[in-house]
This record gives C-alpha cells, sequence and structure tokens, in this order.
C-alpha cells in the first residue's frame, strides 16, 4: 500500500485491497487514510507472515495471500531472517519508500519475539534473490572462456552489475566512471564484494581491448591489490582474447574470471559452476526476481 508523509494513498496493490476488504475498509486511491488504520493493515501482513513460519496457512488472509505450498518444517529450522526492501527497515535502516514498509517491520519485530528460533541479519537485504519470488534459469556459457585453473569453483550468489560501455564514446576515464557507478548504484564495495560487471555491448574493435584492460585495472585498485575475484561477463564472444589482453597488459593474473555469450538483466544474481569437461563452457544458474502478475484477489 502506498502513503506519502502527509498518509495520502497513491498506491493499492491486490493484497492490500484483500486485506483491507477482510478488516471491512474501502479506501480509495487519493484518499487519507488514517495512521491506525495504516499501521492495522500492516499488523494484517506481519500476523500472516508469522503464522506461515510457524506452519501451515490457516487464517483466510494467510491463504489468499501465500503464492507458494506451505513450508516443509519436517526438517529443524536453526534460524530465521529477512530480505527485501522493509528487511532494511526491520534490521535498523531508516530509509522509506512512500509505502507501509515502516509500519509492517515495526509490526514484525514485535511479532518475531515470539518464534522459537533465533532472527540473524544476513549480509544482502533488499537486493537479496527471493526464493518465492525468483525465476531461476540455467545457461551455458560460450566456449571463448578465460580463467584460471585455481580460481574455487563453484561460486555461489554473485550480484551482476551491468556497466555501461559506449563504443561511439569509448573513453578510458568515462569506462572507469561506470564502472565506478555501477558499484555505487548497487551498494558494493569495489575491493571486498565479489560481483560480476556485466557488459552487454561489444567491444567492436579488437585494438580496444588493451585500452579496456587498462582502463579496468584502474577502476579496481581494491580488488588488485587484494586480489579479490574479479569475474567479467559479456554478451558476446570475446571474452578469452580479451581475458589474455587483461593477463598480459596489468598486474591482474590469477584472480580472473572472463565468461561470454550470456544475458544478463541489472538484479539479476549468477551461480558458476565447474567448466565442462569436453569444453571450456561454463554452467551459469541466473536468479532473477520477477512478480507473480497472474494472481487475483477475491
Amino acid at each position: 500500500l502506498g502513503i506519502d508523509d502527509e498518509f495520502k494513498i497513491w498506491r493499492i496493490d491486490g493484497p492490500s485491497q484483500f486485506v483491507m476488504k477482510q478488516l471491512g475498509m474501502n479506501y480509495q486511491i487519493g484518499d487519507i487514510i488514517p495512521e491506525d488504520d495504516a499501521r492495522l493493515i500492516a499488523r494484517e501482513y506481519a500476523k500472516a507472515l508469522v503464522e506461515v513460519m510457524r506452519g501451515p496457512a490457516k487464517s483466510t488472509v494467510a491463504k489468499e495471500l501465500m503464492m507458494a505450498d506451505d513450508l516443509d518444517f519436517s526438517i529443524p529450522i536453526d534460524e530465521v531472517s529477512f530480505s527485501g526492501g522493509v528487511a532494511e527497515m526491520f534490521y535498523g535502516g531508516e530509509e522509506h519508500f512512500d509505502d507501509i514498509g515502516k509500519y509492517l517491520a515495526e509490526e514484525m519485530r514485535a511479532l518475531v519475539q515470539d518464534l522459537d528460533q533465533p532472527v540473524v541479519e544476513p549480509e544482502n537485504k533488499i537486493r537479496a534473490t527471493v526464493i518465492g519470488a525468483g525465476a531461476f534459469s540455467l545457461s551455458i556459457s560460450g566456449s571463448t572462456t578465460f580463467y584460471d585453473e585455481n580460481i574455487d569453483l563453484p561460486i555461489d550468489n554473485i550480484p551482476v552489475l551491468p556497466v555501461h560501455l559506449k563504443n561511439e564514446e569509448f573513453n578510458p576515464d568515462l569506462f572507469v566512471e561506470e564502472i565506478n557507478r555501477a558499484f555505487t548504484t548497487f551498494d558494493m564495495i569495489e575491493g571486498e564484494d565479489i560481483v560480476a560487471l556485466y557488459f552487454k555491448d561489444p567491444i567492436l574493435h579488437a585494438d580496444r581491448f588493451k585500452i579496456f584492460a587498462k582502463a579496468l585495472e584502474k577502476a579496481l585498485p581494491n580488488s588488485v591489490a587484494n586480489k579479490t575475484l574479479i569475474i567479467l561477463v559479456f554478451g558476446y564472444d570475446f571474452a578469452k582474447m580479451l581475458g589474455i589482453t587483461i593477463r598480459d597488459e596489468t598486474s591482474i593474473k590469477s584472480n580472473l574470471l572472463c565468461l561470454d555469450e550470456i544475458l544478463l538483466e541489472a538484479g539479476d544474481w549468477i551461480d558458476i559452476g565447474a567448466p565442462l569437461k569436453s569444453t571450456q563452457a561454463f554452467p551459469i544458474t541466473v536468479k532473477s526476481l520477477v512478480f507473480n502478475e497472474n494472481k487475483e484477489y477475491s
């Protein structure tokens, strides 16, 4: 439910419409909703969430909101964590997004105190891949890859950072700026977080490989110094030649993995498996967040 600072409703999604109906509310977009009612809606969400964390969905609200099967409790659960935008506020973040997320986080904090398992804070929250809302697809990279055999594979849960490379303005300084912007946009720390820098467009001329290599080294000083794994993913098949150029022209030697012929998007996460024995192609699991637009709410 979207509300602004003055509690004016600017968005009503299907689930919130259903919850309001269950509570006997009939607000429309443009209405001013009392804070107590906004909190009451958030409380219903929180109650439904905790309900399905303890056992099968039984209440009308929980059954309607549940988008997957009931959880399997045959295996003991050691601890609980939360992900998504509300999780940022649940764990103490103060940023608001013009919705009832703040109230939902507060209601969740009040209810989870009674859970049997401890609540832990994950490293990634707002950009974590939510299994219940994720689409998993298996891809195979091109065979023109470059990698050091000492790299320990498989590697899981790597965030994808698209870098916009403009062939018409192939300028090393702009290239460095774009890489820095990618880290900043996704709140990643260069040299600490392992990420996949994704270049969708081709490098049109091979003579630009050396320029690319030097600019990459300049853009990743901490990764170079710390020998943090550098993963480059390209939409076109020149990863091997570019990887060789980077190895020969820079100080990036053993911590480099270059893959190609893979289509990715901002917000994707990938798992990289060991290369196939018959080729240098790599199996890639792409995890993308999707939203179910087909469910109808009564």
